[in-house]
């Protein structure tokens, strides 16, 4: 009996050694889940967080391109600003240089009518004292004529610098 005893010792002892080690081996095998677990969890984290850093820089360069894009359209514009300005500038200053050269054509035409009428007072009183269809008197109306024809000429030259300059300035005050 005591032989069956040792035995049974014997084998609980060696069912109790086999579940121990059952028992560790499971909470090993456990253990290992556990870090495989965490490991995977871990690795889906980083791969999220590159996801994450990915469409972040993905989303910076859109940003930047989309910048850039509206820097070219603003730098564009300010081209076709600059361009019209300088037109406008070179216009105002055409009318300007209009405006000078008008008012000292109408001083030189003034000035010009004026002579023309003085010496067509001096031809009128020549003629004055000569004798109507005489020879002299037709040589002073052939010249008052040409003065009349001369003194006609500068007066429409005269109007048409007022004329230049009254437009030109308008077009520079509007």
């Amino acid at each position: 009996m005591s032989l069956i005893i040792i035995i049974a010792i014997i084998w609980g002892s060696s069912a109790l050694v086999s579940h121990i080690r059952q028992a560790r081996l499971a909470k090993e095998q456990m253990r290992q889940r556990e870090a495989q677990a965490r490991l995977l969890r871990e690795q889906r984290a980083a791969r999220e967080r590159e996801r994450a850093e990915t469409q972040r820089l993905i989303d910076l360069e859109r940003a930047r391109a989309e910048q850039e894009k509206v820097n070219a359209k603003l730098e564009r514009e300010q081209e076709k600003q600059a361009a019209v300005l300088a037109k406008h500038e070179r216009r105002i200053a055409n009318l300007e240089f209009s405006v000078e050269k008008a008012e000292r054509d109408i001083e030189f035409f003034r000035n010009r009518i004026a002579q023309l009428d003085a010496q067509m007072d001096g031809l009128l009183l020549l003629q004055a004292g000569s004798v109507p269809g005489g020879k002299e008197h037709t040589k002073y109306q052939s010249k008052i004529t040409t003065l009349e024809n001369q003194i006609h000429t500068a007066e429409e030259k005269l109007y048409k610098a007022q004329h230049t300059r009254d437009m030109a300035q308008r077009e520079i005050d509007a």
